[in-house]
């Protein structure tokens, strides 16, 4: 199965002046980073002469996938200015094995030096903010905006992690790297890669586990919140009775004490709910980005499906399965085979389809909600009824001739003490609703499930690749507004209750 991908970004000078000094630096520096992080890497830079070149050439040695960010087309980036003829054929082969490129300036020329030098900053500042660490061979000294002292002044305002290589000794240093990883658990490395398929099995098998981890915590998480709001409910229930039974002494003080264990023991759950609750979301949202690449695997554009909608939380997955995507690809299929697969994996399949998927939650969320709100209503129905008792029995005892000697009966108490306790059931119930989402689920699941059936008819007649390539970006662009808007208030249901 997959991990996400470490992205090793790097900036350094052209003129090198021991560049056979620095080449074996940029190999120790790589291995810090990968034994510091525990992931497999991946590099980010562009492809200037002198140090660009001695990493990216480490890099694919290694067999990093590599992504190259260009401030112009390269047409117009391998110009005689920049580059003699000797460092023209070495790097242009080089080019070539990139699995992505960025273009700064896309189908412009580099204009005028001013443009020229933005272009390069541009570029070089990206580096800084696509990376999640930064490799610098740097001399010490200032430079010209772009190079390699402002892209590191830039890293260091960032609290980049830095590995730090002297351009002039070679002597490595590191700056604001966080905590050791720990060592990854046994059976994670991807599975053998299948022609037809690229990268899918091991996508699959990624999903099946944070499906698994979710389904793990997802019945704690609400198991906890339904122990929680019950103890709650029983705190209450039980610090009502002294007054309203009338219990009187040292024994008045047990339902108190028993009231104070019970709130205690529902802290203690809260803060286990709290837990369980966030690694119940977190693997969720990691399973749906799986399930979302691998609906979309046999489309051409799909790493590029899920680019306009960025989770701050998860960047490190959306661009490990985007470039898996770009490194694995699967083989070329026609339009409607690539229609087909994408319609019966991400509408109809029973393990990824969102069709039967939002079925099931539609069909949870009504019965639970119509169940639980009947009872909650009957509660408060039976809650008007005693209090109405109780008023009736009081109005009689003061229009009693000899209210005085009015008898005192339990059964006015019970009546007195449900016509409180009662409500308190409902609202627990209402809370209980409100913390499983049903009222939220029935209502999007509906709607949803419509937009779903919908899109399906659209794409089942799809006859162009731009028509396929528009309908599965709206398909996955609602999908996975659907699983942010569910995190967001599920997030904050758990923390408002």
């Amino acid at each position: 199965m997959l991990r996400p991908w470490t992205f090793v970004g790097f900036t350094g000078h052209r003129a090198l002046p021991r560049p056979e000094l620095i080449a074996p630096k940029l190999h120790e520096a790589l291995q810090r980073i990968a034994a510091h992080t525990q992931s497999p890497l991946a590099a980010l830079s562009s492809a200037a002469s002198g140090g660009d070149t001695l990493f990216v050439e480490e890099a694919l040695a290694r067999g990093l996938p590599w992504v190259l960010l260009l401030p112009f087309p390269r047409e117009h980036f391998l110009n005689a200015r920049d580059f003699t003829p000797v460092e023209q054929a070495r790097i242009a082969p080089l080019l070539d094995r990139a699995v992505q490129v960025h273009v700064e300036r896309e189908g412009q020329a580099p204009g005028t030096e001013v443009e020229r030098t933005e272009a390069f900053r541009s570029c070089s500042l990206r580096t800084v903010d696509d990376c999640d660490y930064l490799i610098a061979v740097w001399d010490g000294r200032e430079g010209q905006p772009g190079g390699t002292a402002d892209t590191l002044a830039y890293a260091r305002q960032q609290k980049r992690p830095v590995v730090l290589v002297d351009a002039l000794t070679g002597a490595l240093s590191e700056e604001n790297f966080p905590p050791a990883a720990p060592p990854p658990p046994p059976g994670l490395k991807p599975l053998p890669l299948d022609p037809r398929q690229g990268g899918l099995p091991s996508l699959e098998a990624t999903r099946e586990h944070y499906d698994r981890m979710a389904l793990q915590h997802a019945p704690e998480a609400r198991g906890l919140i339904t122990r929680v709001i019950f103890l709650h409910l029983l705190a209450s229930a039980v610090g009502l009775s002294s007054p309203i039974f009338g219990i009187l002494g040292w024994l008045a003080m047990l339902p108190l004490v028993f009231k104070i264990g019970v709130l205690a023991h529902a802290g203690k759950l809260a803060h286990r709910q709290e837990h369980a609750r966030t690694q119940w979301l977190r693997h969720r949202l990691i399973a749906e980005l799986c399930r979302a690449a691998a609906g979309t695997w046999s489309l051409p554009v799909s790493e590029r499906i899920l680019q306009p909608v960025r989770i701050a939380a998860l960047r490190d997955w959306q661009r490990t399965l985007q470039l898996w995507r770009l490194t694995a690809p699967p083989a070329a299929r026609s339009l409607e085979q690539q229609r087909d697969e994408y319609l019966h994996a991400r509408f109809d399949s029973p393990e990824t389809g969102q069709i039967p998927y939002f079925e099931a939650q539609v069909a949870r969320a009504r019965s639970r909600h119509h169940t639980w709100h009947l009872v909650a209503r009957l509660s408060t129905g039976l809650a008007i009824a005693c209090g109405v008792a109780v008023l009736a029995k009081a109005l009689f005892v003061l229009l009693a001739a000899d209210a005085g000697t009015a008898q005192h009966y339990w059964w006015a108490d019970l009546l007195k003490y449900l016509s409180l306790v009662l409500p308190l059931v409902s609202a627990a119930i209402f809370t209980w609703l409100s913390a499983n989402d049903c009222q939220r689920r029935l209502e999007r699941g509906t709607e949803m499930l419509a937009q779903l059936q919908a899109a399906r008819e659209r794409i089942r007649n799809a006859t162009t690749w731009s028509s396929l390539e528009r309908h599965a970006a709206e398909t996955e662009a609602a999908l996975l507004l659907e699983v942010l808007e569910w995190h967001s208030l599920s997030n904050y249901t758990a923390k408002a209750h």
